[in-house]
């Protein structure tokens, strides 16, 4: 029988315990279930989401760059580990830099037709987002400089670990904000209160238009502030859909209301404590984890608790499990009033202001 020691085989003699392995086939699992639920829920729900697109490939990244990771620690060939090194750096660059801009893009989107969130919160994000991303790409630069020189950088690993609880952070405040949306969201239509903005963008725009047909002239370009407003109106698919779970929130009990929103709230900070924990780790323990297996255990995580919140999204839409069509989603669309005597009250309102100016 041939040595199990020095010949290559499918299983062996003997159980070898491996952690490496362990956390490798931990994230290759965990990311095969979130390119199957995000593939699911974008074609049965009808969104067609970008977003969702982007999550399925970003956890195919994250499995490439797992496998790189484990197959650099197995080979010996400088010009082979060189190879792996500089592809391991672009591959983890393009998935940790997509990944923020689609948590980015994800709160836009939510808060396209209008918010109560202060204004100062979408210009603070933009900034977190910038810095992210030109620090990472600095900081991915100089270790592909260093792999291709096959030299070690002192501290650039650290810098790393450092930067990574920073991205977790920016990542954090990304989706805070947007739950803190979603909570402001569901109080406004509880007590019947019509998103602001939504209103006075409705009200300029006819305004304007009235105004400009009753002088017999064209109608008068709206300025920036006001473009920006009216902009805001237009809802896809997904913005329809946030709408419809917001709206279900608010005719929900006031208990599973708050459970839901407890739940995000509580995977939110289980994501986050990973991966600071993890890095944290490095900084101050290298030796506990040299293959940085807590790492990429713990983005295989975000990126499955991030694809948690849209299957919580397609349960909301479907009934008995099944989800209704890009149409039917966007036909059920809300403007921030409570229920339909909101929304005719708001009309109203924005009849009369019409009326005084036109008269």
């Amino acid at each position: 029988m041939s040595d199990p020691e020095t010949t290559f085989t499918i299983t062996d003699v003997y159980f070898v315990w491996s952690t490496e392995s362990v956390f490798l086939g931990l994230c290759l699992y965990i990311n095969c279930t979130t390119v199957l639920s995000s593939t699911w829920v974008n074609w049965s729900s009808g969104l067609h989401s970008y977003l969702l697109t982007a999550l399925a490939w970003l956890a195919v990244g994250n499995s490439v760059d797992t496998i790189l990771n484990a197959v650099r620690s197995n080979v010996s060939d400088p010009a082979t580990i060189i190879g792996v090194n500089i592809a391991e750096d672009i591959v983890e660059w393009a998935v940790l830099v997509t990944f923020i801009c689609v948590n980015y893009t994800r709160f836009r989107q939510s808060t396209q037709t209008g918010s109560a969130l202060p204004t100062w919160v979408p210009k603070a994000l933009r900034g977190i987002l910038a810095l992210d991303i030109i620090v990472a790409s600095v900081i991915y630069i100089c270790y592909m400089t260093a792999d291709s020189r096959d030299a070690i950088w002192p501290g650039l690993d650290t810098a790393y670990s450092s930067f990574a609880v920073y991205d977790a952070l920016a990542n954090t405040a990304i989706t805070a904000a947007f739950i803190w949306h979603l909570q402001l969201a569901v109080s406004q239509k509880r007590i019947g209160v019509p998103s602001t903005s939504t209103v006075a963008g409705s009200v300029i725009a006819t305004v304007e238009e009235t105004s400009g047909h009753a002088r017999g002239s064209h109608p008068v370009p709206s300025s920036p502030s006001t473009t920006a407003i009216s902009a805001g109106g237009k809802k896809g698919p997904m913005q329809s859909a946030i709408n419809k779970f917001v709206s279900r929130l608010a005719r929900a009990p006031s208990s599973e209301a708050e459970s839901t929103i407890a739940k995000i709230r509580g995977f939110l900070a289980l994501e986050c404590a990973i991966l600071i924990l993890a890095n944290v780790l490095r900084i101050s323990i290298p030796d506990f984890d040299p293959q940085w297996s807590l790492v990429f255990f713990g983005e295989s995580l975000r990126l499955r608790i991030f694809n948690w919140f849209f299957v919580i999204l397609n349960d909301f839409e479907g009934s008995n499990g099944s989800a209704p069509s890009s149409s039917q989603i966007g036909g059920q669309s809300s403007t921030g009033g409570g229920n339909s005597d909101a929304g005719k009250s708001s009309n109203a309102r924005a009849g009369d202001v019409i009326k005084s100016v036109a008269a």
